[in-house]
């Protein structure tokens, strides 16, 4: 699977996760959250299905209000059409253009393509002025509980989503990473 890749690796609940390399590193931080609302999702649904995708901007976002009404208005018809629990993560970066990498977490008894949130993505978009999604090859992954084998191909490509490198100098009262604050539940995975 990870066959001439690079990679390095990152502890979490006791397990080595394969994460990809940058030159500038990984935010441990931004790490950590995405992993704990993961496994959190993990805890309440045996499957969970991951689906990645970017937000492009035509002008220069100067703060996260837009991709807070996104994150708002896609979360609200997810969870209309998926169910209550919903993981994600954004991470902001700025290259030539300000664009945010984002990453859903559903139950995956009830989510099984990403072909239905996709659209929902892009009505979103829409319906905001200035926003044009990308969907990346592989962007869907589903993990299964008992499977820790379906979880290390989603957890490497969720890691560059932490990477130091294309993340703004943090300005006072701007965020570049939020992530959703499920709350621990009942435990199947880690220790109560």
């Amino acid at each position: 699977m990870f066959k001439n890749l690079d990679f390095e690796n990152f502890y979490y609940l006791g397990f080595e996760w394969r994460v990809m390399p940058f030159k500038a590193g990984l935010n441990q931080k931004i790490l950590k959250r995405l992993l704990e609302q993961l496994f959190e999702m993990l805890d309440r649904y045996s499957k969970v299905l991951v689906v990645r995708f970017e937000l492009n901007f035509y002008d220069n976002q100067s703060n996260n209000k837009t991709i807070s009404k996104f994150r708002t208005n896609l979360t609200k018809k997810l969870k209309k059409k998926y169910g209550e629990d919903i993981g994600y993560i954004w991470v902001r970066e700025q290259a030539t253009r300000v664009h945010y990498h984002l990453a859903f977490f559903l139950n995956g008894h009830k989510a099984h393509k990403s072909f239905g949130i996709s659209e929902l993505v892009q009505r979103v978009c829409f319906s905001l002025p200035d926003l044009s999604p990308y969907f990346p090859d592989n962007n869907t992954y589903m993990l299964k509980r008992q499977k820790p084998e379906t979880m290390t191909a989603a957890i490497f490509r969720l890691s560059y989503l932490a990477k130091n490198e294309t993340k703004e100098t943090r300005e006072r009262g701007k965020i570049n990473y939020q992530t959703s604050r499920l709350q621990h539940k009942k435990s199947y995975i880690r220790n109560s």
